[in-house]
């Protein structure tokens, strides 16, 4: 790894973009941050013992990812712009209600749902019509999920997919979706 006089770390050998950023996998930037919270830090690697993986058992890699990168700032208008419907219309009641309701959510909350629909908290450098999924650039997508009454929201991170059943209210909406966030966090 390297630390460019005024920049961030970056882990050497890896290929890196045009702003000094790298393609390293997200372990291999948690493990190179441990690093350096390890070196940087002594006063926390004293909290958390002296076992050489102090963090494993503290922080799960989502809070990980959320303690190294911080809460993101979610342009919900620009998510929206960029979202396919699967029968649905952006016009129907439930759509109106979902999005009335992420708006409502907290960033913490937000970056969550962020989380559970495509794998990562982090907004794309482009904005949401850069969003990435299994097969390049994908748009956030919202399907009309069929079940029956009681299903909760589901997720495809490969597709940054939200499988959005219906619902009778906006309350319906809240409760099932923070629901689904809340189970789907472990």
């Amino acid at each position: 790894y390297a630390a460019p006089a005024n920049g961030p770390w970056l882990l050497a050998g890896l290929p890196s973009q045009a702003d000094g950023t790298n393609f390293g996998t997200d372990a291999e930037i948690a493990r190179q941050c441990m690093m350096h919270l390890e070196q940087d830090r002594p006063d926390l690697k004293h909290m958390a013992g002296t076992s050489g993986v102090w963090f494993s058992g503290l922080f799960n890699e989502k809070e990980l990812q959320l303690l190294i990168s911080g809460l993101p700032d979610i342009d919900l208008d620009d998510l929206q712009a960029n979202t396919d419907y699967s029968n649905w219309r952006a016009s129907d009641r439930n759509i109106e209600w979902f999005w009335n309701v992420l708006k409502e959510f907290t960033k913490e909350e937000k970056a969550n749902f962020l989380q559970f629909v495509s794998g990562t908290s982090k907004v794309p450098i482009g904005g949401f019509a850069q969003l990435q999924g299994m097969r390049g650039v994908q748009k956030f997508n919202i399907h009309r999920a069929y079940g029956g009454e009681g299903l909760l929201p589901a997720a495809h991170t490969c597709f940054n997919q939200l499988d959005l059943p219906e619902y009778k209210s906006e309350e319906e909406t809240r409760e099932k979706l923070k629901l689904a966030l809340k189970e789907g966090s472990g």
